[in-house]
């Protein structure tokens, strides 16, 4: 009997300095799948992550649920801004990793794989700020990073195990 062939093919696009790939046209949903700048070269403007993009093909609006596979990968970044939006940020395994990352504002919840924490252990992350969109800090979410102050919004309703071990915060 025959296999069922699921085309691997997807459609992407590029708004600003972000490439988005569509995972459901129905539920016009899509990932960041990369920044436009070339690996090796510093980011040194203000990477925001928006919690929705407009297609310029005028396909229309799509939530960004994902930050996909190794996107930011051993990039350096001088401050990414994670928008507040619907429902929660999922960042895949090794979206982050090894990233060089000075500051962060977040003001969305956010999960990712276990073992995956996106931030943990970013110890150039010394500028942390947690924004009014944002109401729970996952288990280890900061374990290990350079983080010395975070103010916490009274929307946080929960911090999980260990978020902030092993930090200068004081």
């Amino acid at each position: 009997s025959m296999l069922p062939f699921t085309a691997a093919w997807s459609r992407t696009f590029t708004v600003k300095n972000l490439n988005y790939e569509v995972i459901s046209e129905t539920d016009h949903t899509v990932r960041v799948k990369s920044p436009t700048e070339p690996e090796g070269i510093a980011i040194t403007n203000i990477l925001t992550i928006p919690a929705t993009v407009t297609d310029p093909s005028g396909a229309g609006v799509y939530s960004v649920v994902e930050i996909g596979e190794g996107a930011f990968r051993g990039r350096t970044i001088s401050y990414m801004i994670i928008e507040p939006g619907e429902g929660t940020l999922r960042f895949a395994e090794y979206a982050m990793a090894s990233v060089d990352l000075r500051g962060l504002t977040v003001s969305r919840d956010f999960t990712a794989p276990a073992n995956h924490e996106p931030f943990y252990g970013l110890t150039s992350l010394v500028d942390l700020a947690l924004g009014n969109g944002i109401t729970r800090v996952p288990a280890f979410a900061f374990m290990k990073s350079g983080i010395r102050y975070v103010r916490i919004p009274a929307s946080v309703e929960s911090i999980g195990y260990a978020a902030f071990e092993q930090t200068d915060l004081l």
